[in-house]
């Protein structure tokens, strides 16, 4: 009887032995998988601030450039003068990684100048193209569209080059007088690509993408 007993105690004592393992396992994993949860919120959320900094300085960036070609250009020089198409190239080429092309058009839709290219493609009738229209109603904001084809100039080596276009109702000279138009920048596409691939690049298991304000598709690395 008394073995008996001390089998029965050993029992128990193995069996609470165990018991209290299998917890105290439990609590140290769970207390670790959320340890790891929170950091890999804490690592997200630090890449989506990077990230969104990165987008806003490089959308910052573009805003200047129009305001400097608006203000320092347009507002400056004559379009007739060959000063113009100068100061236009400078600007251009201080900023060709980043922008495809720089355009001036009437609010007619007639193209003044453009730069690095001058030749437009024929039947081209930017007055219904979504950038134009919306420079044209709202003429004290700066527009951005939705990533596409451009498809306004001649271009020789009948390449294609995806961009998103900036534009912006603007008031330059025109000899004696005053002449409102339309400011257009086309940025390169491939330097958001290749931003935010690099951002995506850095993480397994997740990616991110970008959309606008009213939800359409900016960039997505399986688009």
């Amino acid at each position: 009887k008394v073995s008996d007993i001390q089998s029965v105690i050993m029992l128990v004592l193995s069996l609470m032995t165990v018991t209290t393992s299998i917890f105290i396992g439990l609590l140290l994993y769970n207390r670790y998988e959320t340890a790891m949860r929170h950091n890999d919120v804490s690592n997200t959320q630090n890449m989506m601030e990077s990230m969104v900094s990165s987008t806003e300085q490089y959308l910052k960036s573009m805003r200047q450039l129009a305001n400097t070609i608006n203000y320092n250009i347009i507002q400056v020089y004559d379009v007739s003068d060959p000063e113009f198409n100068q100061q236009l190239s400078l600007i251009y080429e201080a900023d060709k990684d980043k922008i495809q092309s720089i355009a001036l058009y009437d609010m007619e839709g007639n193209l003044i100048v453009a730069e690095p290219v001058t030749l437009q493609k024929d039947g081209i009738d930017v007055l219904w193209q979504s950038w134009f229209e919306n420079a044209a109603e709202e003429i004290e904001n700066m527009h951005f569209s939705t990533p596409h084809m451009q498809n306004l100039f001649q271009d020789d080596a009948k390449s294609y080059h995806w961009v998103i276009s900036l534009s912006r109702a603007v008031d330059g000279i025109d000899g004696d007088r005053p002449e409102n138009g339309i400011l257009l920048v086309d940025m390169k596409y491939s330097f958001i690509e290749e931003m935010m691939n690099q951002v995506n690049d850095q993480n397994r298991g997740r990616y991110y993408y970008v959309c606008d304000g009213e939800g359409n598709l900016i960039y997505h690395p399986y688009a």
